[in-house]
């Protein structure tokens, strides 16, 4: 139970951030235009004196629209992006421990977590949590009910 009220809280905390991010983009935004002397030569990009970190700019070139943010702002859409994934992956992963029918559902969570991170760098990307389950129930089979039917 605790464990549904700290995602239900951060997924409340992330839309929250989403919506920062979407309303700095939509309120702060300018127009800056690039200057070339040819398409072949490198932009310079002049800006205004009231240059702001906190704002998002849109250049305009060659018919292109690109967007100037800050270093803070990628930053935290990264993150937003990856507390998503993270939240997919363990609403997946929730999904097929439940559909195994574990005696302890918190026990095999623990295990199927520990066993996704083994890889930390990609542990998101790279784990199927049917998979994980499936590797969970094969080696420790005293922790699912099991149905013998006889007929």
């Amino acid at each position: 139970m605790a464990r549904s009220k700290k995602k239900l809280e951060d997924s409340k905390n992330n839309l929250i951030r989403l919506q920062r991010l979407e309303r700095i983009l939509t309120q702060s935004s300018k127009q800056l235009r690039a200057q070339t002397g040819s398409q072949n030569d490198n932009i310079l990009l002049r800006y205004p004196d009231d240059f702001q970190n906190n704002q998002v700019y849109f250049l305009d070139t060659h018919n292109q629209e690109s967007v100037l943010i800050s270093k803070e702002i990628f930053s935290e859409m990264l993150q937003i992006l990856y507390s998503s994934f993270e939240e997919n992956f363990c609403i997946l992963l929730e999904q097929e421990i439940a559909e195994q029918m574990p005696y302890d559902f918190d026990d095999v969570w623990e295990i199927a977590i520990r066993e996704a991170r083994k890889n930390e760098d990609s542990w998101l990307f790279t784990n199927d949590p049917k998979q994980i389950v499936a590797n969970i129930k094969k080696q420790n089979p005293h922790l699912f009910l099991q149905f013998k039917l006889k007929f």
